[in-house]
């Protein structure tokens, strides 16, 4: 698994991005659903806290003068890519109307895919974009993800999953 970490600092001006990104692996020889998310936390965690990640800037500086090809074959061997995106709190609008829900699709960028996370007005929704060519079941896929999001919020208050999953 690959996930981008911030590496913004204070100072930085507002806008773009400012990540690296952290690959580790993750376990997958438990149906424990409350135990792997603590496990991926947990992971995730202490790669934030990882003491080269302030490094990684002038590693980045390198790979940004590569061209995208031969970023995605770096890329090519890692399973998926997971991110989340802070939202906004407050509503937005375009071009007059309310925005009612945002999606975000991130980039495969050689991974068999890619899982963005975005919130908006206290809700979360995901965008999922695959490489066919790795993922070539996608409604088998696409099953396997709806069973860990149930999983998931089966884990949650209230045990109504279908309407919070807007079923």
């Amino acid at each position: 698994m690959t996930v981008p970490i911030s590496v913004r600092a204070e100072d930085d001006p507002i806008g773009g991005n400012r990540i690296t990104l952290a690959r580790f692996g993750i376990p997958v020889h438990t149906d424990d659903v409350l135990d792997l998310m603590w496990v991926v936390h947990d992971l995730v965690d202490r790669w934030r806290r990882e003491p080269a990640i302030p490094l990684s800037n002038a590693v980045a500086a390198v790979f940004n003068r590569l061209p995208s090809g031969a970023l995605a074959q770096m890329l090519k061997h890692i399973d998926f890519v997971a991110s989340d995106v802070p939202g906004s709190p407050v509503p937005l609008y375009l071009a007059g109307a309310e925005v009612e829900s945002i999606h975000a699709f991130g980039p495969t960028i050689g991974t068999a895919f890619n899982a963005t996370l975005i919130s908006y007005l206290g809700t979360c929704c995901v965008g999922i974009n695959a490489d066919t060519a790795a993922v070539p079941d996608l409604p088998e896929f696409t099953a396997c993800l709806d069973s860990g999001f149930r999983a998931v919020l089966a884990l949650g208050p209230g045990a109504d999953t279908a309407a919070r999953c807007g079923r």
